[in-house]
């Protein structure tokens, strides 16, 4: 997709978030994993409800294991340098729910980050995937 498709369809895509279509954006989704280039013009879009539903679509998707929120990740790293602290700390939240351990190293880069906000959501984000983490190492190291 190049860019000016891209941008169409993330307008496209954005005017249901608005509208609330939800359920009709992760059929989307679904159905065409190459949305998942859209993710971080959503994610950055200007209108919260947009972003938050972006959000809710990407994290139901994660839970799905679906290929358009795996496919998200290249397209939502970007964010985590944006200009706008909101869409920085967004963008943690949902790499870290994408991501997992995986995007450490990028969250970790956050904590050096000039809004106190946006550095609280990286300590929480990353003591969570750790925390996880350990959980699943012990798990491992107990079966036999």
């Amino acid at each position: 997709m190049n860019d000016q498709e891209r941008e169409e369809k993330a307008e496209s895509v954005a005017c249901m978030l608005d509208g609330k279509a939800l359920d009709h954006v992760a059929d989307l989704f679904r159905e065409n994993a190459e949305l998942a280039e859209i993710s971080g013009l959503l994610m950055s879009d200007e209108r919260m409800r947009v972003r938050l539903g972006a959000t809710a679509v990407l994290e139901e998707l994660a839970r799905e294991n679906a290929p358009a929120a795996s496919g998200a990740l290249p397209f939502l790293l970007p964010l985590l340098r944006h200009e706008h602290s909101l869409v920085r700390g967004d963008a943690l939240n949902v790499l870290g729910i994408l991501g997992g351990t995986k995007v450490l190293p990028e969250l970790r880069a956050l904590l050096q980050d000039p809004d106190p906000r946006v550095v609280e959501v990286a300590r929480d984000v990353i003591e969570e995937l750790e925390g996880e983490a350990a959980g699943d190492s012990s798990d491992r190291s107990e079966t036999p």
